[in-house]
C-alpha cells in the first residue's frame, strides 16, 4: 500500500525545498479545481485527460477488463491515521456514474477486477483491530467471500489474474488460487523485515502478473537509497519472477526507487520512479521485462504535481495524481 508512503514522502520533499529545473507546458483536458484526480494519457506522455476529480485523496485506480469503468481508493484526510477513512469507489471512463462501493469505518483499499468485470477483490480490516485481509465483493458492494483470515498481520499489494492471486505477506510475495486455497510463498528476500530507516522494512512488495501469468513483477527494497534532506527514499529494484523455474531477475539496479510495476498486454512494464532529482521524482517510466528499453513516460509536469500510481488502459496510461499548494 505504497500510496500512504507516497503522500507522506511527497509532503516531506516539498517542505524540504526540492526544486524542479524545467518550465512546465503541461495541459490537462477537462481539468477541474480539485486537488486529486484520475487521468489518462498516451504512452508518449501527451494527450492528458482528467476523468474524475476530488478533494479526497485518490489512489490505486484500475480499469475494468472492458475498459468502461474504473475502480479506485478514496480517502478522507491526508495523514497515515486517515487510512481508516478509506473506501472503494467506481466511476465510468467518461467521468459519469461515480459511486462508492464501501462505506464503513474499516480500511478498504486496493481494488482489483475479476476477469469478467463482475467482482472486485480488495483489502479490508473487516472490523479487526489490526491487519488487513483479502475480500471479494460484487459491484453493489456486497461481500461475496473472504479469502484470508490472518491474525495480527496485513495482507497487501494485490493482483488477480488467471484464477490466481499474488499479494504481499511478511514482506515477501505469496501466491494462491482465487478461492483462497493453495497459499504458497514464492520469494524469500534477504534481510526481510529489517528496519533500515525507510518507510518500509527490507522486503518484496507490489507483485503484478504478466499477461499470461507465467511471471510476476515486483519491487524489492534492498537499502536506504538516496536522500532528500534527512529523508531516505529507499533503494527499490524491479524484479521479474518466473513461476515455472522459480528464478528471479533484477531488471533495474540503479540505486533509485522503482515502484508499483504494472504489466501491459503488449509485454511492457510501467512503474513509478523515486530519486533525488526532482525532474524525475514520481514520474512514470516504462521498461521491458528484460530490463531494456527503459524510458520516462511523463515529463514536463508542473512542480506542484505528482503521479502516485499507474495502470494500463489499452495502449494508454491510467494514473492518479495530486496537486500541492
Amino acid at each position: 500500500m505504497k500510496y500512504l508512503f507516497f503522500f507522506v514522502l511527497v509532503s516531506i520533499i516539498f517542505v524540504s525545498g526540492c526544486t524542479q529545473t524545467q518550465t512546465s507546458q503541461w495541459e490537462i483536458q477537462g481539468r477541474t479545481d480539485h486537488r486529486d484526480g484520475i487521468f489518462i494519457m498516451d504512452l508518449d506522455g501527451s494527450n492528458i485527460r482528467q476523468i474524475h476529480g476530488s478533494d479526497l485523496h485518490l489512489s490505486e485506480a484500475v480499469p475494468s477488463p472492458d475498459g468502461k469503468m474504473i475502480a479506485f481508493t478514496e480517502q478522507e484526510g491526508r495523514t497515515l491515521d486517515d487510512i481508516h477513512n478509506s473506501e472503494i469507489a467506481v466511476v465510468n471512463i467518461d467521468g459519469t456514474g461515480y459511486r462508492k462501493l464501501t462505506g464503513n469505518d474499516w480500511v478498504d483499499v486496493q481494488p482489483r477486477w475479476s476477469a469478467d468485470g463482475r467482482e472486485i477483490m480488495f483489502l479490508s480490516t473487516g472490523g479487526k483491530q489490526a491487519g488487513t485481509d483479502i475480500y471479494v465483493m460484487d459491484l453493489e458492494g456486497n461481500i461475496l467471500r473472504q479469502l484470508t483470515d490472518t491474525v495480527g498481520i496485513s495482507e497487501g499489494d494485490l493482483d488477480w489474474k488467471c484464477g490466481k492471486v499474488v499479494h504481499t505477506r511478511y514482506h515477501s510475495i505469496w501466491m494462491m488460487d482465487d478461492d483462497g486455497s493453495n497459499q504458497i510463498e514464492i520469494t524469500d528476500p534477504p534481510g526481510r523485515g529489517t528496519d533500515v530507516g525507510v518507510q518500509f522494512p527490507l522486503g518484496d512488495y507490489d507483485p503484478n502478473f504478466s499477461p499470461d501469468c507465467s511471471k510476476v513483477a515486483f519491487e524489492r527494497l534492498t537499502g536506504t537509497g538516496k536522500t532528500v534532506g534527512q529523508t531516505s527514499l529507499g533503494d527499490y529494484d524491479l524484479y521479474v519472477y518466473d513461476i515455472s523455474s522459480g528464478t528471479e531477475t533484477d531488471i533495474s539496479q540503479n540505486g533509485d526507487g522503482d515502484l508499483l510495476p504494472e504489466w501491459s498486454p503488449n509485454n511492457k512494464i510501467l512503474f513509478v520512479h523515486l530519486t533525488d532529482n526532482r525532474d524525475d521524482l514520481y514520474d512514470i517510466f516504462v521498461i521491458n521485462p528484460d530490463g531494456s528499453g527503459r524510458r520516462k513516460v511523463t515529463g514536463d509536469d508542473p512542480l506542484n504535481f505528482v503521479e502516485a500510481g499507474c495502470a494500463w488502459l489499452g495502449d494508454s496510461v491510467l494514473f492518479t495524481g495530486e496537486f500541492f499548494e
